[in-house]
């Protein structure tokens, strides 16, 4: 049985091998100077390959638990220029809908501020002016039959009370065109609070389709920048997960994230040059050391068991590699490497 100590022991022997390997090749380089001092210690440590920049995870949409891919427009291995398109979304045809619906209704509430500003309509106006001549003609009616009757009162023709009937007809008649009289001038008049209500409304509707923008952009899926796909996590028909929908990354230049042993970190140094080391690559592949991180974290890469030996405490060494090596590992993200770093 091999516990987590045992695992880790075999791993520490690993790494020793390795500096040996190393150091071996060193000092035959110098065995032919009799008086060369001797050399400065290799550090090695565990590492994998990652884009410049690392692995962007491209989630699409504000709520990535509800939203589901219509149309997938990339393919893993396809190189895409920041804000390509790369999906649209299942809700795109309903933000499309909402957008025209905003829209209209700012066309209309433009056509009500106008109305407003331009005042009552001309045949509006001549209506309440032929109420008002109407009832002004009936008002002088009454009256004149007004003074009729009292003349026939006066004479004891007709009774006070026929009398005091027919002259209420004026108090009547001359209310009624009080009331047509101000119509008419309320319609005739442009009230600014009128005004501000229906700018305040085409404000309103305007911001209206600013939203529905936003929204009908969210259902379209960009690139956030230059770089390669990765990784196809969702097609067209699924729902997009907690992985996202692609990965992807910048691979014209890549890099090692190393994990150095926090005992030998203060041995490395910007500037150092690297070897990195892979199963099933022959090539050589060099580079140089870039970012020292500043933080000391439990080590990832050799073991994701939360019970193994938290002793194995590690710095992230970032190294650059060369620009003639790069294409080597360049579809190999997160290939795991050996690295040692050269004094």
């Amino acid at each position: 049985m091999g516990g987590p100590k045992v695992k880790e022991e075999s791993r520490r022997m690993a790494m020793k091998t390795l500096l040996m390997c190393a150091a071996i090749a060193v000092a035959t380089t110098n065995s032919g100077l009799a008086q060369t001092p001797a050399s400065p210690t290799l550090v090695a440590g565990l590492g994998y390959v990652e884009p410049e920049g690392g692995v962007t995870k491209v989630a699409g949409g504000p709520s990535i638990g509800n939203s589901v891919v219509y149309e997938l427009k990339v393919a893993e291995g396809d190189t895409v220029k920041r804000a390509d398109l790369i999906a649209v979304l299942g809700d795109n045809a309903l933000m499309q809908a909402a957008l025209i619906q905003a829209e209209t209704r700012v066309k209309v509430q433009e056509a009500q501020l106008a109305r407003v500003q331009a005042g009552a309509m001309k045949s509006e106006l001549d209506a309440k002016k032929a109420v008002v001549d109407r009832l002004k003609k009936e008002l002088g009616n009454v009256v004149k039959e007004c003074i009729r009757q009292q003349n026939l009162y006066e004479r004891k023709i007709i009774s006070e009370a026929v009398f005091l009937q027919n002259c209420n007809r004026v108090d009547v008649t001359e209310g009624r065109l009080n009331e047509a009289e101000a119509t008419l001038a309320a319609v005739a008049t442009i009230r600014p609070e009128d005004i501000l209500i229906a700018e305040a409304e085409l404000i309103s509707a305007r911001a209206n389709v600013g939203h529905a923008r936003v929204a009908l952009e969210g259902t379209f899926v960009r690139a956030p920048t230059n770089g390669t796909i990765l990784k196809v996590h969702a097609t067209a028909g699924e729902r997009i997960g907690p992985s996202g929908l692609v990965d992807m990354g910048f691979v014209e230049r890549m890099w090692v994230s190393a994990e150095i042993y926090e005992s030998d970190i203060l041995k490395v140094q910007p500037g150092q040059s690297a070897s990195v080391i892979a199963d099933g690559i022959e090539q050589k592949i060099e580079g140089v050391v870039k970012k020292i991180g500043l933080t000391v974290s439990r080590n990832e890469l050799l073991s994701n068991n939360p019970t193994a030996d938290v002793d194995a405490r590690v710095v992230e060494v970032k190294i650059l590699l060369n620009e003639e090596d790069s294409h080597h590992v360049a579809g190999l993200t997160n290939l795991q490497v050996s690295v040692v770093i050269h004094p």
